[in-house]
This record gives structure tokens, C-alpha cells and sequence, in this order.
């Protein structure tokens, strides 16, 4: 958004955040949205392109004096924390579970196993092979991300974050660790089929490249 708006000074941009996956795609498919950065995959939707544009790596954080040994954490090891979950965490939700999941189907078990990043408190279930049945459980949901971070270091729950959350919460005394198969979220770009407006095309061209060079820049830097 800054080099967009250094070289095109004269335009403005309205940036706001969807209260869901649904609305977000309402959005799009009837002309209200252009362009929307976006967890994927999406709901499918008819009319609707996606563009993968990079993954934020997951990692977990808590509340400082947390003990916990160094290095990775596991899936198992975080199904048994509480967690700060965000209300409408939509398909960002959705892929970290799904690759929590994965990677404790990778671990060899046959079982199923208590992982994932819930929406509200209680149990949720994901669906699917029954080895790769995810649950977890929210000890405090959230409307906002913005309230992670405070939540956390205030030992309401530990959360699963991307990592520049996670050294944002570092930074200010809290305990973080990867996780172990490391878990990663893809991110990318939702808009119609239809050719976007000339602004819009720039926008993109620009995110296009910022993300390439972030990439470029080693592991966790797109996150």
C-alpha cells in the first residue's frame, strides 16, 4: 500500500476488513469489491479468480513465563492448550487447521488427533478422514486480531499466529516456538474474471512483486 500510494499520490484506497469468508465473496461476485487480499482457498464461487500469492508461517505464542522446552512444538502438544481464537477467522482458520491436520497425519498416527484453531469455545470438528479429524477448543474468542496479541500476554491463551505476530508478541516478553512439522497458510489475491480497473491492475502488479521479494527473502518473511 505505501508504494502504491507513493507513486499514485492522488489516488485513494478504502481498506476494510470483511466480517467473514461469505460476505467477503457477496462482495466481490456483485461489483461492491474489486480486489481482496484473502486466506485460501476460498469458498468456491462462481465468476471468482484466485491467485496464490505467498503462506504465512504459523507459529505458537503465549504468555511470558510460559515453560515450555526449546524448539518445535507438536500438534499434540498444542491441542492441549486453551486458545485465543478470532470469531470469523474464516479461511484462514480453515487452512491452519487443515494444515495442523496434515502434519499430524504425517507424524504416522492412526488416530485421530486433538489439533487445530478453533472458532469458538468448545469442540469443532473439520470433517474428512477420520485420521485427519481435527478438534480444538477456544478458552477466549475474540471479534478483533488486534486483540490477540494483548490477550496472549495477558495469559488468556496461548494462539496460533502467523509469524510476524509471533515476533511482535516476543518483542514485548512472550513465549513463541514453531511448530513442529513446521505449518504453513497459504495467502493470495480474490477478484471477478473480468479485467480490473487500470488502478487496481497497478495495485496488483506492485502486491504481486512485494510478495515475490519477501519470499525471496528467506523463510517467514512473507508472513
Amino acid at each position: 500500500m505505501g508504494r502504491f500510494r507513493r507513486a499514485y499520490p492522488g489516488v485513494g484506497v478504502l481498506v476494510e476488513d470483511a466480517p467473514d469468508d461469505d460476505e467477503l465473496v457477496y462482495a466481490l461476485a456483485d461489483g461492491r469489491r474489486e480486489l481482496a487480499v484473502v486466506s485460501l482457498p476460498l469458498p468456491p464461487a462462481p465468476g471468482l479468480v484466485t491467485e496464490e500469492l505467498g503462506h504465512h508461517d504459523i507459529w505458537l505464542a503465549m504468555a511470558p513465563g510460559t515453560v515450555i522446552a526449546p524448539g518445535p512444538v507438536s500438534p499434540a502438544e498444542v491441542s492441549a492448550m486453551p486458545l485465543v481464537a478470532v470469531l470469523h477467522g474464516g479461511s484462514a482458520r480453515h487452512a491452519i487447521r487443515r494444515a495442523l491436520a496434515d502434519a499430524g497425519h504425517e507424524e504416522g498416527t492412526g488416530r485421530q488427533r486433538n489439533t487445530g484453531h478453533g472458532q469458538g469455545a468448545g469442540h469443532e470438528r473439520d470433517g474428512g478422514e477420520p485420521a485427519r479429524a481435527v478438534r480444538s477448543w477456544a478458552g477466549v474468542v475474540t471479534p478483533r486480531l488486534g486483540s490477540v496479541i494483548p490477550l496472549v500476554l495477558t495469559g488468556a491463551g496461548a494462539a496460533l499466529v502467523d509469524r510476524w505476530y509471533a515476533e511482535r508478541i516476543a518483542e514485548q516478553g512472550g513465549v513463541v516456538r514453531p511448530l513442529g512439522p513446521p505449518v504453513r497458510a497459504p495467502f493470495g489475491v480474490a477478484r471477478r474474471r473480468e479485467p480490473l480497473s487500470p488502478a487496481c491492475r497497478v495495485f496488483l502488479d506492485i502486491l504481486r512483486e512485494t510478495c515475490a521479494a519477501r519470499s525471496a527473502g528467506g523463510p517467514g518473511a512473507g508472513a
